[in-house]
């Protein structure tokens, strides 16, 4: 007997799955299987089914999120972070916790791109931003980057 396993990679966690599987050999492929269905886990601040749910209920989340770090930079307020978690809080309804997330990417950018986002949304802090500040989001968040709402 052959034990064949599969893996599968960037899903959402807290996301409900269905798969079938078939087999193939010298002889050809073999019928499918039953559907199995399973969910990810829970993982990370904005990997909880509320916060998925509100993730695709805003066709427009990036805008939002954007517009939240804009409005609560640190040259706007004084708790640039605090501002940015209830602007999304207040807009999205997100969590606190998923919030946190994109506050303290906001502020990862104010600290390592500040040069390259002058101008946010040029290709020059998109650059700055996917390499120094996306990494530490999608550990936070628990979302794959493909998954992710990344305002810039």
């Amino acid at each position: 007997s052959v034990v064949v396993s599969a893996f599968l990679s960037d899903l959402i966690p807290a996301g409900g799955y269905k798969a079938r599987v078939r087999a193939r050999s010298a002889a050809g492929w073999g019928e499918w299987s039953e559907e199995v269905s399973f969910e990810t886990a829970e993982m990370g601040q904005c990997a909880t089914k509320r916060d998925i749910v509100k993730y695709a209920q805003y066709p427009d989340i990036k805008d939002r999120l954007g517009d939240c770090m804009i409005e609560c930079s640190p040259l706007r307020v004084a708790h640039p972070k605090r501002c940015t978690r209830e602007c999304i809080v207040r807009t999205l309804d997100l969590s606190d916790a998923c919030a946190d997330c994109y506050g303290d990417s906001s502020f990862c950018i104010i600290r390592r791109c500040a040069l390259q986002c002058v101008s946010p949304k040029s290709r020059m802090c998109t650059q700055c931003n996917k390499a120094r500040c996306v990494p530490l989001l999608r550990q936070c968040t628990g979302v794959p980057e493909w998954g992710l709402k990344i305002p810039y």
